[in-house]
């Protein structure tokens, strides 16, 4: 199928924020941007980035973002 305006339902562009800027919650699981330039899922504990499996990132974390709600699912 091609993705038209018409068949999909959120065309915004998704909105990284900078951890200059703000930080998530402590134990919010997020989206995470790393100076390597990979993306991970992972939250922050007490100010030590981690991984979800509880590891510590030790790559800089340069962005994060919330995981976009889902989809509403028609009966």
């Amino acid at each position: 199928m091609k993705l038209t305006t018409e068949n999909t339902e959120n065309t915004e562009k998704p909105r990284w924020i900078s951890t200059d800027l703000a930080l998530p919650d402590d134990d919010a699981t997020v989206l995470i941007h790393m100076a390597d330039g990979e993306v991970w899922t992972g939250f922050l504990d007490a100010g030590t980035w981690r991984y979800v499996s509880g590891d510590s990132i030790e790559a800089e974390v340069l962005h994060w973002r919330p995981f976009p709600e889902p989809p509403e699912v028609s009966k």
